[in-house]
């Protein structure tokens, strides 16, 4: 599998910011809850890439030899947690 470049995990990120926009504006004008929560879901999963990009991009960095392993402890914890999630 080929490693993401940081420009895709932005890219994704710039499409959630217009999802969590529409979202904003269906809650304001008091949609259906039926229309809303599709969207929702939407942004959750949109997040949940994007950090499964930039983890596959920064996984050397964050967990990689290079760290002394009090930090690769504290990083596994944070990312068991996020995985939970």
């Amino acid at each position: 599998m080929e490693t993401p470049k940081k420009s895709t995990v932005v890219k994704r990120l710039h499409i959630i910011q217009g999802q969590l926009s529409g979202l904003e504006s269906m809650l304001e004008s008091d949609k259906e809850c039926f229309d809303v929560l599709p969207q929702f879901k939407a942004v959750k999963a949109g997040l949940q890439t994007a950090f499964a990009l930039y983890l596959q991009l920064e996984a050397d960095t964050c967990l990689g030899n290079k760290s002394n392993s009090k930090k690769r402890e504290k990083m596994q914890a944070l990312l068991l947690e996020l995985a939970r999630t």
